[in-house]
């Protein structure tokens, strides 16, 4: 469809539930049950939905704010089956706009651009209690008066948020659609919890003391991240979004179309704060080389009925 139909997505951890623009130009929005064969489950009339934090079991929307989906109303809780406003005693009254917001792996905790003091570049933290739908203990995580913050996302332990910083109030890293008339950039960055010590994920985004091991145009062309919900194989893994070059498969910002695609890199557990941690990226093979690939996911796979068998990990 025309516009962001169907696209500007957010998927739930469990793997249950995804949420998305959609009808002409996404102006409306939509909740698909991804464990019934992605039926919808509710088709809400305006964009509550689109780009909206997910809690993991995908029974509960935080809305985002009209930075980009252009909802013009406050961000606010709202239940995915009904597409019911939810009342979140904490978070009604004291937020108003926050973008890209995100649940913890657990539950128990929510990030965002906390718009409404940042205007784009702060993060922020709260603790969020599922059974009460409540929220508490606003934080402000990492701020930059230079750079735009987006698209955070928790590690498993809930320890650190992995996310975008760049040039770019449209939170992008491309040069044909950005608010900028220069070519936008990005890299991505991890705070850690407690301490909110931030540090660049060189390896992952190319950097290598100094300089880059990458191809001169590479660097900085990076956004989005996701993280997959649990370790495995002993690491955990990021999922992002870059303009970069592929060998000499695709160009670095893909022959001016500025075509992203989806790189695969590894985080290590228990990284001290302030340290990269990170590895190298690599290219998530069978992408179609026209296309624009934004916003991956991992998620679990859902639930089975008790009696059924089921498996964890990858």
């Amino acid at each position: 469809e025309s516009g962001c139909g169907n696209v500007c997505h957010t998927a739930s951890a469990d793997g249950s539930t995804l949420v998305a623009a959609s009808g002409l130009f996404g102006l409306d929005s939509t909740s698909y049950n991804l464990a019934g064969g992605a039926s919808v489950r509710k088709a809400q009339t305006g964009q509550s939905f689109v780009y909206g934090g997910l809690t993991p079991d995908g029974r509960l929307v935080m809305s985002a704010s009209n930075y980009r989906t252009w909802i013009g109303a406050a961000s606010k809780l709202y239940d995915t089956t009904s597409g019911a406003n939810v009342a979140a005693p904490g978070w009604d009254g004291t937020i108003t706009d926050a973008a890209m917001p995100t649940f913890s792996p657990d539950g128990t905790r929510i990030a965002f651009n906390h718009e409404d003091t940042g205007q784009g570049h702060s993060l922020a933290i709260m603790s969020f209690d599922q059974a009460s739908r409540s929220f508490s203990s606003l934080t402000d995580l990492v701020s930059d008066a230079t750079l735009y913050l987006g698209w955070p996302a928790f590690t498993p332990d809930t320890k650190r948020v992995v996310y975008h910083a760049g040039n770019d109030s449209l939170f992008e890293t491309d040069s044909a659609n950005n608010a900028n008339s220069a070519t936008s950039t990005g890299d991505l960055y991890a705070v850690d919890v407690a301490s909110h010590t931030t540090h660049r994920l060189d390896a992952l985004d190319g950097y290598a003391g100094s300089g880059t091991y990458l191809p001169a145009s590479d660097p900085g062309l990076n956004f989005a991240p996701t993280v997959l919900p649990e370790a495995v194989g002993g690491y955990f893994w990021v999922v992002f979004t870059s303009h970069r070059s592929y060998g000499n498969t695709l160009l670095s910002l893909d022959n001016s179309d500025q075509n992203g695609k989806l790189w695969v890199a590894a985080l290590d557990i228990g990284a001290p704060a302030g340290a990269d941690g990170s590895h190298p990226a690599f290219y998530l093979d069978g992408q179609e080389s026209a296309a624009d690939n934004l916003r991956g996911f991992w998620v679990l796979n859902p639930c089975e009925d008790d009696g059924n068998g089921c498996s964890a990990g990858d």
